[in-house]
């Protein structure tokens, strides 16, 4: 869509701080872009399943957090600091469940001790797993994915719950992406999580100059 000049599918995020901020910091927020996701499906899948997804997304937003607790500069620089929410929307139930699956294979490339606890899953729908940073709560509803990263498992459920309850059932809200790298702010926010190699962004970035 960014490619093409289409404007993208916007998801609404509800009012989060009450349930956040006696915990978490903000840390950074936005709307997910296409270049956004061939970048993380590439990342995550490779090219040629990059090029096979992309073209199904149909929305996204992220909000990734910070916990007060981690007040030291070498707190702070520690991916274990920080929690990440992100749903995705897509033009079919078959997008979304591949999403699903390549999401979810490469939490053991980020993480370490990931282990899944599928007997406190709640229904097929969701994957649950341990993790050396904390637990990954990963969702499937109709043809939305839901990605919760670092926290509590309860709290994570009840983030997913109320996004949901924010979108609208009418017609989907448009924005025009601004003329400026789409992908950079996402891309060093998903490095953080250390999910992106170093060069990635800048070679995203010369490929829109």
């Amino acid at each position: 869509m960014y490619l093409s000049h289409v404007p993208s599918p916007v998801l609404r995020l509800p009012d989060l701080h009450p349930l956040l901020d006696a915990e978490y910091n903000s840390y950074d927020v936005g709307v997910m872009g296409e270049l956004d996701v061939r970048i993380l499906a590439e990342l995550f899948g490779g090219r040629a399943v990059s090029s096979a997804i992309t073209p199904a997304w149909n929305g996204g937003i992220y909000y990734a957090v910070q916990r007060k607790s981690a007040v030291t500069a070498a707190e702070k620089e520690s991916t274990a600091s920080l929690a990440l929410l992100y749903e995705s929307r897509w033009k079919s139930r078959a997008a979304a469940e591949a999403f699903l699956r390549i999401y979810a294979a490469q939490l053991p490339t980020k993480y370490s001790g990931v282990a899944r606890r599928d007997k406190e899953e709640v229904g097929t729908s969701e994957q649950l797993y341990s993790t050396n940073e904390g637990d990954v709560l990963l969702s499937i509803s109709g043809t939305s994915v839901f990605v919760g990263e670092g926290f509590p498992v309860a709290l994570a459920r009840t983030l997913r719950d109320r996004i949901t309850e924010a979108q609208s059932s009418g017609p989907m809200q448009l924005v025009v992406t601004p003329q400026r790298d789409p992908a950079l702010s996402l891309a060093r926010m998903f490095s953080s999580f250390g999910l992106m190699k170093a060069a990635m962004p800048e070679r995203y970035t010369l490929m829109q100059q």
